[in-house]
């Protein structure tokens, strides 16, 4: 929506750069904009995007037809090495730039909206960097905050056991020997240490599953930043938790 607006500021300043110039003594006045929909924008009075501008811009038109100055607003092709379109280029680009709302600016409400989210996106990847609590396991994914997850459709115990798995807090044995009187930590089939990466990528328990939704999901290579980090990986890892059921309260007993 600011890029909208930002048109709508290149015209508006046309407007005062050309009534500045009235001295010129001439009666006809042409404009130059290569954004047909600010063009049509003006056309319109609804209270829709860029309403600042359009009144100003009505304003200023109306000083002109008052001095007797005929207005001519035409569209022109962008980018075509025209110098008069170059500046509203500069002047467009200004208006996306513009930080405060001044008497002669304005900023969007969605604009604002936009750059609170990402100075708090940059604000919480700074404090998530500098977290010591992710804990060696969870860092080697070097996941990054984001407002928005994929919009995915798993079942409650799959994605639980998911987080299980990526955390490293969950029912498998690494993580269960830390309780008094536990179960040693070693997978009995393997003789090895019982952990997300050995359940998911090693233990043979499981390797002809894992085999057959690798060539199903087409994937060449399987690692954990894949599996957690990737779209095709995470594809693998939920149809490889479904039918293993690894990492659940059912499968340890």
């Amino acid at each position: 929506m600011e890029v909208f607006n930002a048109e709508l500021f290149a015209i508006e300043k046309a407007f005062k750069i050309a009534w500045k110039n009235k001295q010129l003594n001439t009666d006809k006045v042409w404009i130059f904009s290569d954004s047909q929909a600010a063009i049509k924008r003006l056309k319109k009075s609804s209270l829709k995007a860029g309403q600042y501008y359009i009144q100003s811009i009505r304003k200023w038109a109306k000083k002109f037809q008052d001095k007797a100055i005929q207005l001519h607003l035409e569209w022109v092709p962008g980018h075509m090495n025209i110098r008069g379109n170059d500046l509203a280029d500069k002047a467009a680009k200004k208006g996306t730039e513009l930080q405060y709302i001044t008497p002669e600016s304005y900023i969007s409400l969605a604009f604002i909206k936009r750059k609170i989210r990402e100075k708090a996106l940059i604000n919480w990847n700074n404090i998530w960097s500098d977290s010591k609590s992710k804990g060696k396991h969870y860092n080697q994914f070097e996941c990054k905050p984001k407002w928005k997850q994929s919009a995915r459709i798993v079942k409650k115990q799959i994605f639980s056991s998911y987080f299980q798995l990526k955390t490293g807090h969950g029912y498998f044995k690494s993580y269960l020997n830390r309780a008094p009187d536990s179960y040693p930590d070693i997978c009995f089939i393997c003789n090895t240490k019982e952990n997300p990466e050995h359940l998911l990528l090693n233990c043979k328990r499981y390797s002809s599953i894992r085999n057959k939704i690798k060539a199903e999901k087409q994937l060449n290579q399987l690692s954990l930043k894949i599996l957690f980090g990737s779209k095709q990986g995470q594809d693998f890892l939920f149809e490889y938790i479904k039918q293993t059921g690894i990492a659940t309260r059912k499968n340890m007993l």
